[in-house]
This record gives structure tokens, sequence and C-alpha cells, in this order.
């Protein structure tokens, strides 16, 4: 979903973390709550080394912020336009398989270990409802 807000919570209904989606691919990027949106702190400033240095120093402290909550992650509040949808169920996926990562050069693969997760949502965004994968 393009241009949506998004907030996630556990099971008994905290707030753990609030999110916003791009409006180009709909990507969802989560607001650390020192350092911001990485995205958004890593285009302040045209030089390019202190660019990658600001993205570098967010990835960091996003990593180290996300583990500690992600895997108690089992609801999802989303808006985007008009549609407001609570308490939405959802199952993070979780992997530390590098393969989709192969043909990348990237200074942490060799060494530091990196986990993924994943969430996967459906919504019909006409008619503001939420849908079930097939």
């Amino acid at each position: 979903i393009k241009n949506a807000e998004i907030a996630l919570f556990t099971h008994d209904g905290n707030l753990l973390a609030k999110g916003k989606s791009d409006n180009n691919y709909g990507v969802v990027y989560l607001a650390h709550p020192e350092v911001g949106y990485c995205v958004e702190e890593a285009s302040k400033t045209t030089d390019i080394t202190a660019t990658r240095q600001s993205w570098k120093d967010c990835y960091k402290e996003q990593s180290k912020w996300l583990i500690d909550w992600v895997r108690q992650v089992r609801y999802l509040d989303v808006v985007f336009g008009a549609c407001r949808l609570k308490k939405i169920p959802v199952v993070v996926s979780e992997s530390a398989d590098p393969w989709w990562l192969w043909w990348v050069p990237h200074p942490h693969i060799g060494g530091m270990p990196i986990t993924y997760f994943t969430m996967s949502l459906y919504f019909d965004v006409v008619n503001c409802l939420e849908m079930r994968p097939y």
C-alpha cells in the first residue's frame, strides 16, 4: 500500500512501533524513537560520504532496536487515504538465509549475522478491506 501509516502491537495491545510506506513502491519504513526513518535521515545531505555514513549509523541503531521487539508483533493498524483498519492479525516470518544477497557486495557479508523479518498483508484499497491470501 502506498502512502500508508502503520502501527504494530503486541497481543495485549501495547504499541511496539510506528511506520509509514513510501509513495513509490509501498515499502514500509519504521521510525526508530531516536534516529527516526533511516531513508529520510540519509537524504538530508548531498554529500555522498556523509549520506553513506548517516545510513550506516541509522541502520545499526534500527537493527539493534528492531530485534528487541519484532518477534512480539501480533496486530497491525493501518491508515491509507480515508481507510482505517484496526487490529489486523499478522504473522512475522524470520529468516537468516542470505541467498538473495549472494550477488551484491556488502561489507557485512562474511561474518556479521543478518536476520530478515517479513510480513505480507493484503488489502482491497478500493473497499477498505483486509484480504486473505489465496
